[in-house]
């Protein structure tokens, strides 16, 4: 019975902890509820927008972006392989910085934005380098 105190003082050490990327995330203002990310929109994504297309269907990408982007690293890296065949059956160059980068502009104008609300961070550009040579 003593040891309700330590107990229940535990539970909610535990519980803040575990929330606290959350509550940090909202406090600082970095969730942008109901707006739609600010792309830039290249000419490539303009005209597979118009046509409705992309490598994936968004709902699949906003979900399974990474998965997508791992595979394409396995696959050239350790296999050579260098074109994606997508779900539409469309052929793609597996290029983080060349496909992805062309069609949703840099990645501080796409990815960071994303990531930054979630409070996830970013690592591909630890190896890759966005068009000019630069690093965001």
């Amino acid at each position: 019975m003593n040891d309700r105190k330590v107990i229940i003082g535990g539970l909610v050490i535990f519980f803040i902890l575990v929330t606290f990327p959350t509550w940090f995330t909202v406090a600082t203002g970095n969730v942008r509820k109901g707006q739609r990310l600010n792309e830039t929109l290249t000419e490539a994504k303009k005209a597979a927008r118009a046509k409705g297309e992309c490598v994936e269907p968004a709902s699949t990408m906003r979900l399974r972006h990474m998965e997508l982007l791992n595979d394409w690293r396995d696959q050239v890296v350790r296999e050579k392989k260098r074109i994606y065949v997508s779900s539409s059956g469309r052929r793609y160059r597996m290029s983080l910085s060349g496909t992805c980068v062309d069609c949703h502009g840099g990645s501080k104008k796409f990815c960071t934005q994303c990531h930054d609300a979630v409070g996830s961070t970013l690592f591909c550009w630890d190896c890759h380098s966005e068009k000019g040579g630069s690093t965001p």
